[in-house]
């Protein structure tokens, strides 16, 4: 047991197969053999009886004129129609030999060894004739109702066995061939089936190994949009050739079930794309891991995402704690500085020197007081005060507070919104806050002008909605994607921010139970060609922020 468990699989499809052919031809070849023997030998007899019968009827009219020699040439004819046919003779009614076959004298013994007395019936007999076994057939020569002789034919029982034998090595000859081509076919039937499961292998290798890119599952050659002639381009499946439509939930088709695999699975059965697509278990084995594979892949992601994002929460944390200390400590001798150098400016000549000494220290002090208040907003020392509110309405706010200025820099700001949104719970303030860093930030990113894209909808699924701010700049490089959200990280030229921007929109979205990332250059599904103009310099950048719907707690 041991040893056949060791065995590959292939070999023990082939050990399988041979058994049940070894089976098969133990249990039937036998029987078969002795069924075609017997049938043979059946047949012989009806031959014999069938030979001497005609013998019998053509004998009539010569035994009625008597014509010996036209007798013998029937008994000649008849010795001739076989080389099994031993012997041909014919008798009057009195027993006496009339005309006869042999050679060597006629053996008067064989005269009684088959005697008929019925006029309606033949006989078969098998005759010793010491070197061979005979079967003699003995057929009645009549004549109205009177008997006038007999006919006998003997066929050689030998003969009759050798053609048994001839068909017992034929059977076994082909028996011999099948389990041979049953053994090919077998193999190769086999190596199909491993090779298939070698696939699998491989496929699971390649997952330990982190590759979850990898397809085992074949390609179809029509997939579920063009077999339907179906343009439902927001369809969770169009687009997905990796996936067949029935594992992916929420499909949009009329006759689909949209809950999730494999409940769907009663709907999809009687659909066309199913019956021409579908394969067998091992097909279904391996789109059910290609399946898997993405959807490992899709959860790894994620998962790397929130660690990322759980890493950056906690050192914007500790950041925050600290730039909340820092900020407090700074912010008392910088009121104390502000207030020397505005007071000093009312006892100084406007035209001295000392004046514009005076008025830059006070610009620097301001200047410094506008990072120790971008700090206090980093800590979220600030109160936040949530209510029920609609993202559009909050997006068209600030959209119109800065419209008028990008324009006069060349920065056009387009809006794709959903109609049919759900409304959150959020701090209104602090949204805007969020939304004005990214639109300051988008047209920073472009100071020859360009295109400012606002999106909003919903990811039902997730049940999000779901911000995203592109623009037509010259994007961000890798590096610095790492750390666009770190504090204090910018590129912009001294003076120009602060690099806490983009810290504070993280700690607004975080505190609303939400995320923000950004992509460079822009992803393909987001067209920006379809509506910018002749100023889209770069691949861009797109940042896209995800708010969950959570619904207002009404006081009691």
């Amino acid at each position: 047991m041991n040893f056949f468990s060791r065995l590959k699989f292939s070999t023990k499809i082939i050990f399988g197969i041979l058994g049940i052919m070894v089976f098969m031809a133990l249990v039937l070849t036998p029987s078969v053999s002795r069924m075609a023997a017997s049938a043979l030998v059946k047949e012989s007899k009806k031959r014999g009886l069938a030979l001497v019968g005609g013998l019998a009827i053509r004998a009539v009219d010569p035994m009625l004129t008597m014509d010996l020699l036209r007798l013998r040439n029937i008994v000649d004819d008849e010795k001739n129609m076989g080389a099994d046919i031993v012997y041909a003779f014919i008798l009057d009614a009195k027993k006496q030999v009339l005309v006869h076959t042999f050679q060597k004298g006629f053996p008067i013994d064989l005269i009684a060894a088959n005697n008929i007395e019925n006029t309606t019936t033949s006989r078969i007999q098998l005759l010793d004739a010491g070197t061979e076994l005979i079967y003699d057939f003995a057929a009645p020569v009549v004549i109205g109702d009177s008997q006038m002789g007999t006919g006998r034919i003997g066929l050689s029982r030998s003969i009759i066995q050798r053609s048994v034998n001839r068909l017992i090595l034929t059977i076994a000859a082909l028996s011999a061939v099948t389990f041979f081509l049953a053994i090919l076919l077998g193999a190769l039937f086999a190596r199909c089936v491993t090779s298939r499961l070698g696939l699998l292998k491989k496929h699971v290798e390649e997952m330990v190994m982190g590759n979850l890119d990898h397809q085992t599952g074949p390609l179809l050659k029509r997939n579920c949009w063009e077999i339907m002639n179906c343009d439902l381009k927001k369809c969770p499946a169009y687009g997905d050739s990796r996936r067949r439509c029935w594992y992916v939930a929420g499909t949009m088709c009329a006759q689909c079930d949209h809950s999730r695999y494999p409940q769907k699975m009663q709907s999809c059965q009687i659909c066309p794309i199913y019956k021409e697509n579908v394969g067998d278990e091992i097909q279904d084995l391996a789109e059910t891991f290609d399946v898997m594979a993405l959807s490992l892949k899709t959860h790894i992601s994620e998962i790397k995402n929130y660690q990322e994002q759980l890493i950056h929460s906690q050192k914007m944390d500790s950041i925050g704690k600290m730039a909340a200390g820092i900020a407090h400590e700074i912010n008392t001798p910088l009121g104390i500085i502000l207030g020397y150098a505005q007071f000093l400016q009312d006892d100084v000549n406007p035209e001295d020197e000392m004046m514009e000494e005076l008025q830059a220290i006070e610009r620097q002090a301001k200047v410094c007081r506008k990072i120790v208040a971008d700090l206090l907003k980093f800590s979220r020392q600030t109160e936040t005060t949530k209510s029920e509110m609609s993202i559009n309405n909050s997006l068209l706010e600030t959209i119109a507070l800065v419209e008028h200025t990008f324009s006069l820099d060349k920065v056009l700001i387009q809006t794709d919104l959903e109609e049919e949104e759900k409304n959150i719970v959020g701090d209104p303030d602090k949204l805007r806050q969020v939304w004005l860093n990214l639109f300051n930030n988008a047209k920073d990113a472009m100071p020859d002008g360009g295109l400012i894209l606002v999106r909003s909808g919903m990811d039902a699924e997730k049940n999000l909605v779901v911000i995203s701010v592109a623009d037509t700049g010259p994007g961000i490089s890798e590096e610095n994607m790492k750390k666009i959200f770190d504090p204090f990280f910018t590129t912009k030229p001294v003076g120009k921010g602060t690099g806490l921007g983009l810290s504070v929109s993280f700690g607004i979205i975080e505190d609303h139970c939400g995320r923000i990332r950004a992509q460079s250059p822009l992803p393909i599904d987001l067209k920006m060609e379809e509506v910018t103009d002749s100023r889209q310099k770069g691949p861009g950048t797109v940042f896209v922020v995800e708010i969950p719907v959570t619904p207002l707690v009404s006081a009691d």
